[in-house]
């Protein structure tokens, strides 16, 4: 607002009481009751609390905006949320890391128990293949064009073969009841263990009692069978409704070399191998409910599970898919010697590895619920990341009290100054109306724009007849 104090002609000198012209008694500051009193001339009045500077005006940025402290907070909450998740998930890879130590012991355990009953087998064959009489036998037999009547003592050679088969047989468990009725009649018992001496065309030349029959499946074993290595067939359902394996052992001539050229027969044998084999997969010592190891092989497109199955399912009555999704055994068979968190046949989340076996095409699958293995670290992660949490909403809110309360003082120590200043700017206003209206002139501001009064003394006031804050 433009404009300026204007003052007109001085007044007369007047007593108290006196009046001058257009005034009328009582209309002069001090003269009327309850008027604050009049300065006069070689008077002087202090002005309250004039020195405004000494009022400190509010520091200019006194703190962040809401806002700003609001994103600034929800990041470092952002932040400490992804970094207790990040920790808790190292805390559990740990614990999957020590799990799979755990299952790989188990199943390199139980692998070598395996493997090493398979040696075993073969073993008891090579002990056979490698006898110098069993040799010397098929040897005469090989010359002769396979002529049994050259055999020198042919007879007594069979009789002393059978004899040593039939103690071999006992010794290495290649033995088993006959199934059919035992009656005097011409009723055929089918054998379902035992072993046999081969020739190169297949035929039987010596055997135990019990020898299962060679037809069908036993027969295309015998035919397909690598010649000069060793074999084995199966697991497969017998004769009499059980597990049973087949091994080849090939026989070589006396002082001949170990190929296929100097082969010279078969030493084949046949056993039932439930008793034997599936015992081999329990780990001694073991504490965990649903721990379980299996044999399976992969068969065309399918997976077969060889051994018994915890559900109770016997051996080779469960086949699934191989690509079955996120299959437990098609993971082994896959991956031997991985190990990752798959669901097994039950549909059941569990930890797995597996082992390839060198002697049979075989997968060695070793699990574990994952509910069970990992409880006591699931618990102990949530409790873990519960307090974390909580921690961090701890912090968070500590800071937001202490951020409120610094906020909140700067807000009532500003009110403060600023009703002061208030205050003071009034008192300061009231000593220059009683200082002007204690004058003689007639002062008032006008804005020269627009010929308005801004502000009047009370005898400018006065001198228009109406009140100075009207005026």
């Amino acid at each position: 607002m433009g404009g300026g104090i204007a003052r007109s002609r001085p007044a007369p000198k007047m007593g108290p009481g006196e009046t001058g012209p257009g005034e009328k008694p009582g209309d002069r500051p001090g003269d009327r009751p309850g008027d604050r009193p009049r300065v006069r001339p070689g008077q002087t009045m202090e002005a309250p609390d004039a020195d405004v500077s000494k009022v400190a005006p509010p520091p200019r940025g006194a703190g962040m905006t809401f806002g700003i402290i609001a994103a600034i907070l929800a990041v470092i909450a952002v932040i400490g949320v992804v970094l207790v998740v990040k920790f808790v998930d190292g805390e559990r890879a740990r614990d999957l890391r020590t799990w799979q130590i755990r299952l790989g012991i188990v199943a390199d355990s139980r692998f070598a128990a395996v493997e090493d009953w398979l040696d075993r087998q073969y073993g008891h064959l090579k002990g056979l293949a490698q006898n110098a009489s069993l040799q010397i036998y098929m040897t005469e037999l090989s010359l002769g064009g396979g002529d049994r009547g050259k055999v020198t003592d042919e007879a007594a050679q069979a009789g002393y073969l059978r004899n040593l088969l039939v103690v071999s047989a006992a010794r290495g468990g290649f033995v088993g009841r006959a199934v059919g009725p035992v009656v005097k009649a011409n009723v055929r018992r089918v054998g379902v263990a035992g072993i046999a001496l081969l020739d190169m065309k297949g035929r039987v030349l010596v055997a135990t009692p019990e020898m299962p029959p060679l037809e069908g499946r036993l027969r295309e074993f015998v035919t397909t069978a690598p010649r000069g290595a060793r074999a084995l067939d199966g697991i497969y359902m017998g004769a009499s409704g059980t597990p049973t394996m087949a091994f080849i052992m090939p026989v070589f001539a006396v002082q001949g070399d170990v190929g296929t050229s100097e082969q010279i027969g078969i030493v084949l044998g046949v056993k039932e191998v439930g008793d034997a084999l599936y015992p081999l997969l329990q780990q001694p010592g073991a504490t965990e409910e649903t721990a379980e190891t299996l044999l399976v092989r992969a068969t065309g497109s399918v997976v077969e599970y060889l051994s018994p199955l915890m559900d109770g399912t016997p051996p080779l009555m469960r086949k699934l898919a191989l690509n079955t999704p996120d299959l437990a055994a098609s993971f082994a068979i896959a991956n031997p010697g991985g190990f990752a968190i798959k669901r097994d046949y039950r549909d059941q989340e569990v930890l797995v590895t597996g082992r390839q076996f060198t002697l049979a095409p075989w997968v060695l699958v070793h699990k574990v619920d994952r509910a069970e293995a990992l409880a006591e670290s699931d618990s102990r992660l949530t409790r873990l990341l519960v307090i974390l949490l909580l921690l961090l909403a701890a912090i968070s809110a500590g800071v937001i009290a202490v951020w409120w309360h610094g906020s909140t003082r700067r807000a009532r120590d500003a009110a403060t100054r600023y009703r002061d200043l208030a205050a003071r700017h009034e008192r300061q206003g009231r000593f220059l109306q009683l200082v002007t209206d204690s004058q003689g002139d007639l002062s008032f501001i006008v804005a020269s724009d627009t010929g308005r009064f801004g502000w009047a003394s009370r005898r400018a006031g006065g001198r228009a007849g109406i009140a100075a804050d009207d005026l």
